[in-house]
């Protein structure tokens, strides 16, 4: 439409298709899991969203270990023609909390900065702490990797554990203070 302005109906079809012949492919017996997995993995004409896309992987996941318990996430990457790492990350998206995949959902935070989230949930913190990472991310406008750097300094620090009590006290209260400083900044 952008291309040709609007058209008459079958002018696109006799653009695409001079002949009027379209090659067709028919399952005659396909197993609906093998046709869930055809479609996964073959409907790349249009972008779907990343957070809906990593929960149709985990449930179909879910389903094929019902079936063959032995599925492993290789295995499982390759049937639906994606990669382990995409696996793994729309796995890790899954086990986030409502709140953020709800936020990433009705696009107020990106998946890629729900995956840092990830990280911090992977070291204990908890719903409370992700929610104030997230809204620090996008009270700066982080980008995906300013947030990785953020979290990893953060993360390191936590993991060195050579803070003395007074510096955890002032920190946590300069933190405090930060966050409801980015908060009114926001509303």
């Amino acid at each position: 439409i952008e291309k040709y302005g609007p058209e008459e109906s079958g002018v696109c079809f006799a653009r695409h298709v001079p002949d009027g012949k379209l090659e067709v492919r028919l399952a005659v017996g396909i197993r609906a899991v093998d046709a869930i997995s055809i479609q996964l993995s073959e409907n790349t004409h249009m972008a779907v969203p990343p957070a809906e896309e990593a929960e149709a992987y985990a449930r179909f996941l879910r389903l094929l270990r019902d079936l063959e318990p032995e599925m492993t996430l290789t295995a499982f990457a390759h049937k639906v023609g994606r990669s382990p790492d995409k696996i793994r990350n729309a796995l890790a998206f899954c086990d986030l909390p409502d709140v953020i995949k709800r936020a990433v959902h009705d696009g107020c935070l990106k998946y890629g900065i729900a995956l840092e989230l990830f990280r911090l949930q992977q070291a204990g913190l908890g719903e409370h702490e992700l929610v104030r990472w997230a809204d620090i991310a996008l009270a700066d406008r982080l980008k995906v990797e300013d947030l990785r750097e953020k979290i990893t300094r953060f993360l390191d620090d936590r993991a060195s554990s050579q803070t003395g009590l007074m510096s955890i006290f002032q920190q946590t209260v300069s933190e405090d203070e930060a966050h409801r400083r980015r908060i009114r900044q926001v509303v």
